[in-house]
């Protein structure tokens, strides 16, 4: 029973968390091993399947070692900015 009601609060945060993330939103990579931690870009696509892994995707200004401005993350990994 415990199971089930940390398991619903998990999907109705995630849940909420997808709703103030939205597209054209500035965000904050919270992601340690991303080439962009701790920097800003902003949000192309949110997909807001729960089983989707990585639903968020962001560009950014400055590009990457193999020249690319765009990466996935989860729901999780990403800071709304003001």
């Amino acid at each position: 029973m415990i199971y089930i009601i940390i398991l619903n609060k998990i999907i109705w945060d995630f849940k909420n968390m997808a709703q103030e993330i939205k597209k054209g939103s500035i965000v904050k990579i919270l992601r340690p091993e991303s080439y962009w931690y701790l920097q800003c870009g902003q949000v192309m696509n949110v997909l807001k399947d729960e089983e989707l892994r990585y639903g968020v995707q962001v560009r950014f200004d400055s590009e990457n070692y193999a020249g690319l401005n765009t990466n996935s993350y989860s729901i999780d990994e990403v800071e709304l900015t003001k």
